[in-house]
């Protein structure tokens, strides 16, 4: 049958078009403020009550992700996002996982656990979910194959320009390549690049 999917690999860059969120500048920040406000809500209600290790600092946990995500943001916003919204947002990510595992690691030692609740708090748990709503879109839309289509042009116009993609669409088969990865610049200059798992969306890692 047709095939949409998405890989990586290393090569040139392409040119990107406009995205809707360009025109709106007060709502790029309110979805940032709203990632970053959902984020630090959740990991400190849901993980200090769980995690024995975290209980009593929840205080001290929100205060720190907060002055960590502020301090990424200086660091690495002006260079990464060159004025483009979906690359803010994307470096907003990008702080928010940087100064998650910078809070917990004092607190949980094991290395590994620390990732796994970073990518779990990303949306981890909700692929089961997200690959049985993938295959009732196949089988509900007349026509499947476009509408994947569709998705794979989203993706790439969600990317923004710290991304460098190109998108192939053959009539049996797509392709969306990543040839640079704002999220890997980032990590690799934080020497951090362990936590690339935690940055694609639980949806993006679908296709």
């Amino acid at each position: 049958g047709k095939r949409a999917f998405s890989s990586t690999c290393f090569a040139a860059e392409m040119e990107r078009g406009s995205h809707w969120l360009d025109r709106f500048e007060k709502v790029q920040h309110t979805l940032e403020d709203m990632t970053r406000t959902w984020w630090i809500k959740g990991l400190v209600e849901s993980r200090c009550k769980t995690r024995p290790e975290l209980a009593g600092h929840s205080g001290l946990i929100r205060r720190k992700l907060e002055e960590e995500y502020q301090t990424n943001m200086r660091t690495h916003c002006q260079e990464y996002s060159d004025g483009d919204s979906r690359s803010r947002l994307h470096v907003s990510v990008a702080s928010l996982i940087l100064a998650t595992h910078s809070c917990l690691t004092p607190f949980i030692r094991n290395e590994q656990e620390v990732v796994d609740i970073i990518r779990e708090h990303g949306g981890g748990k909700t692929t089961p979910v997200l690959e049985f709503l993938l295959k009732m879109t196949s089988i509900l839309h007349r026509d499947a194959y476009k509408t994947l289509q569709g998705r794979l042009r989203g993706l790439q116009s969600d990317y923004g320009a710290g991304f460098q993609t190109t998108l192939a669409c053959d009539p049996n088969i797509s392709t969306l390549k990543v040839h640079d990865c704002l999220y890997d610049r980032i990590l690799t200059k934080e020497n951090k690049r362990n936590l690339l798992s935690c940055c694609c969306c639980s949806q993006d890692k679908l296709w």
